[in-house]
């Protein structure tokens, strides 16, 4: 992190803090992490409690209240390849299906600032979409986030 005068300051990172602290972290759409990321985080997903900083002397260990969760959206959602084997099974998976229409509805409202039968009215439109979108063999080309 710049500090002025054209210095520099090592700051730990988001993931190194988390396990310093004991935190819970979430790694986003790790499917489409850097191979090389993700083979420097492979002590951590081995189970080991610590991990070399790259470039640095540093060692970070993890304290034991410490968890990492990886999400990934499906490997057919806008062009993704699944994560390898020897990746995926260095995790529990649980797969989150779609949501029912009172669900997307209310996540429609909460999120996007519009009362429920506007809600509604997205929501039909998001699903029509995708609907049609299918048909022609796209993949997921309209998201919740991107209604947002």
């Amino acid at each position: 992190m710049p500090v002025g005068g054209g210095e520099f300051v090592f700051c730990y990172g988001a993931l190194a803090r988390a396990m310093l602290n004991g935190d819970w972290i979430i790694l986003d759409e790790f499917d489409l992490a850097d191979p090389a990321v993700t083979s420097m985080l492979a002590p951590l997903l081995e189970g080991r409690r610590s991990l070399t900083i790259p470039n640095t002397n540093l060692t970070v260990t993890a304290k034991s209240s410490f968890r990492l969760f990886a999400t990934q959206n499906g490997s057919s959602y806008a062009g993704r390849k699944p994560l390898p084997l020897s990746l995926r099974s260095r995790f529990a998976e649980i797969r989150v299906l779609e949501f029912n229409s009172t669900e997307l509805a209310n996540i429609i409202a909460l999120r996007g600032g519009v009362n429920k039968s506007e809600a509604q009215q997205i929501g039909m439109a998001y699903r029509r979409i995708n609907e049609l979108l299918s048909k022609e063999e796209y993949d997921d080309l309209v998201s919740v986030n991107s209604l947002m």
